[in-house]
């Protein structure tokens, strides 16, 4: 299984889920560490774009495209969300708490792109340290996109 992340550069091989544990997300509540990727680089992007926004100055040098390699053993445990809950994060905090050591990844919708999918990274599962990382370089966000523009005039 491939999976896809983009982040800042100073943080693109980090597989520790700290950025999650101190800020949550909409899966999973401060305080827990977890992985948040897309299946394809392009919902990651907008993922990316819409929870984070971009800034001209540093989205053509400060980003990499990251994808992680998930053994087909270890990407077997999978827990399988086919629809948004009325409260995704208790669903994650669920699943973190209670079958951290038995379930390694979390398939999730994604709400930026329907039909899409995103899936959240147990980094604390026993088979974490199979996952493997390539670094694809650096991630340009398209300069005509109207968020990458600077609002100053």
């Amino acid at each position: 299984m491939r999976l896809y992340r983009i982040a800042r550069a100073k943080y693109a091989i980090d597989l520790s889920g700290e950025g999650s544990r101190l800020y949550g997300g909409r899966w999973t509540p401060p305080g827990y560490p977890a992985i948040y990727t897309s299946e394809h680089p392009a919902l990651a992007a907008w993922e990316n774009a819409v929870h984070f926004g971009l800034e001209e100055p540093v989205a053509p040098l400060d980003f990499r495209l990251i994808e992680l390699v998930v053994p087909i053993d270890a990407a077997a445990s999978v827990l399988d969300i086919p629809s948004i809950p009325h409260n995704p994060v208790s669903v994650g905090r669920d699943w973190l708490e209670t079958r951290a050591n038995d379930i390694l990844l979390m398939r999730v919708p994604s709400v930026v792109i329907p039909l899409s999918w995103n899936i959240i990274l147990n980094p604390r599962h026993p088979d974490a340290k199979q996952i493997t990382v390539r670094d694809h370089g650096a991630f340009v966000f398209d300069v005509r996109l109207p968020f990458t523009k600077d609002p100053s005039p």
